[in-house]
């Protein structure tokens, strides 16, 4: 059986048990990885309201950020990076509703595919010296719109090993 086509049931929502999940969706972007040649980038998520949560105001003010080979690969990790800074309700989420269309089991395939679709606000950022996003606010019923600029050496830059090893280690 492929990598790929494991299942994977959930018996409970502990935190052992969602690390193990995590570790697994990350360990197949990394077998998908091998089978091209990484040309990695910067990506951000730039999802713009009036109520973010803590990662999307990271995100969106370019603190933060995924190095990935792939829109599919950034927009999976940067679903994980959310679970990371706004809690692991996100993750719960998408596993439950996987559970419940799987009767409680499903592949890890379907997995990864679920949560590449998950993001339409990926935002790419091919050169590392040169990041800009531009945001807008609306204040007093007026539309101010700016420029954020900065640099790799500004970010807090994750990677697939960097989330991996976050999530290998012990609770």
């Amino acid at each position: 059986m492929f990598e790929s086509e494991t299942l994977i049931k959930l018996g409970d929502y502990s935190e052992s048990s969602v690390r193990e999940i995590i570790v697994k969706i990350l360990s197949q972007l990394l077998n998908e990885r091998k089978a091209i040649v990484p040309n990695d980038s910067i990506w951000t998520d730039g999802e713009f309201d009036s109520i973010q949560t803590e990662f999307e105001s990271k995100s969106n003010k370019l603190e933060i950020g995924i190095w990935a080979s792939s829109k599919r690969e950034a927009t999976v990790c940067l679903q994980i990076l959310r679970a990371i800074i706004d809690g692991y309700i996100t993750i719960y989420c998408i596993i439950e509703d996987l559970v419940d269309d799987k009767e409680g089991q499903f592949s890890l395939m379907e997995v990864v595919n679920e949560l590449s679709t998950l993001d339409n606000y990926v935002d790419n950022h091919p050169n590392p010296e040169k990041i800009t996003t531009e945001l807008m606010t609306y204040e007093n019923g007026k539309v101010t719109n700016y420029t954020i600029k900065t640099c790799s050496e500004r970010m807090d830059l994750w990677s697939l090993g960097k989330l991996i090893s976050y999530f290998s280690r012990g609770t």
